[in-house]
């Protein structure tokens, strides 16, 4: 019987950066996912300054970013009508 630390339940961006955080700490933890293998177009809605942080910690932020496009711009819209556009450095 294997015995782990954590258990994280979803290997999404979230749960694989808290077990490669927890792996670096020398604290065992499994991941349990439904998915075998992710769709080749598996993805989140954004990234910005905290998640960045967080994936630079881990090592694994230039593969990240390597996969992404920097959107130099955020736009709000409400009702088809454009209400503010603000520089971004989200990707």
């Amino acid at each position: 019987m294997r015995h782990t630390d954590i258990a994280i339940v979803g290997g999404g961006l979230a749960g694989s950066t808290a077990a490669a955080m927890l792996g670096r700490a020398g604290i065992s933890a499994i991941l349990i996912d439904p998915h075998k293998i992710y769709p080749p177009d598996f993805r989140c809605e954004k990234l910005g300054g905290y998640q960045l942080d967080l994936l630079r910690k881990t090592g694994i932020a230039d593969a990240v970013l390597a996969a992404t496009t920097l959107d130099h711009s955020a736009w709000t819209a409400r009702l088809g009508r454009l209400l503010d556009k603000k520089p971004s450095d989200q990707h």
